[in-house]
């Protein structure tokens, strides 16, 4: 699907929010969709409930660390601009939790209590990539991920904007991650280059465009009539 000409005037680095899907790791979005959303072509509602789920649990994450000796260091996002990386032109992004006396950082997630034993049992690759994008920028050999469950009564709080004052029904589980610098290599490499060649185009393959983003673009799929309906569930990369 080509592009309009001078969409983007800069060039948005890849940060642990993207890289997994840019590198093709995804098996919800595709990393065409990625990139209209970098370039702001295709913009998706997000609810605010789960900026403050995802401060929340970082807040516990903090104190719960601290209260095991470590010594933590956190970013303020608006004197850092989201980027603890300025040297580095293409890659990027903020720390959530960081313990340099250990040489090692914690990437915090929050979800609902009913994803628990999933996330016990399988972990979240994308999610578990983002704490190894930030360990690999910062030549860490082990990170760690940190996910807050929480009940479905915490998210009504937090939905309602009211005070959260017991936590007895959240859980916590810890993750440490080894860096393969090798692998990583590979996939920063995989990443910026389908980036770039997209950027340099001006164009992204329509077969790694979701039928989602698609729509949201009021774009047919070539072969697709008029009435055909979608179907919404990404596979590998193709609908």
């Amino acid at each position: 699907m080509k592009i309009i000409d001078n969409q983007l005037s800069f060039f948005k680095k890849i940060t642990g929010t993207n890289i997994a899907e840019l590198a093709g790791l995804s098996k919800f979005k595709p990393r065409g969709d990625m990139v209209l959303s970098m370039m702001g072509l295709v913009k998706e509602d997000f609810d605010p409930f789960y900026t403050a789920r995802g401060d929340l649990a970082e807040q516990l994450a903090y104190k719960s660390l601290t209260r095991r000796g470590f010594k933590c260091v956190t970013y303020d996002k608006k004197t850092y601009h989201y980027d603890n990386f300025p040297e580095n032109p293409y890659f990027g992004g903020l720390i959530d939790i960081e313990i340099p006396s250990k040489n090692t950082l914690y990437e915090i997630k929050s979800k609902n209590i009913k994803d628990y034993d999933k996330i016990v049992k399988f972990g979240d690759n994308c999610q578990e990539e983002q704490a190894m994008h930030y360990g690999w920028l910062r030549g860490y050999k082990e990170v760690h991920i940190m996910w807050i469950f929480f009940d479905d009564e915490t998210e009504n709080l937090l939905k309602n904007n009211q005070p959260v004052t017991s936590y007895k029904n959240l859980k916590m589980f810890e993750k440490p991650l080894t860096i393969d610098k090798a692998y990583q290599d590979k996939i920063h490499d995989e990443a910026l280059k389908y980036y770039v060649h997209c950027l340099g185009l001006q164009q992204v393959p329509i077969e790694d465009i979701s039928d989602k983003y698609l729509e949201l673009l009021k774009v047919k799929r070539p072969g697709q009539s008029q009435n055909q309906p979608t179907n919404n569930n990404y596979q590998k990369g193709k609908q």
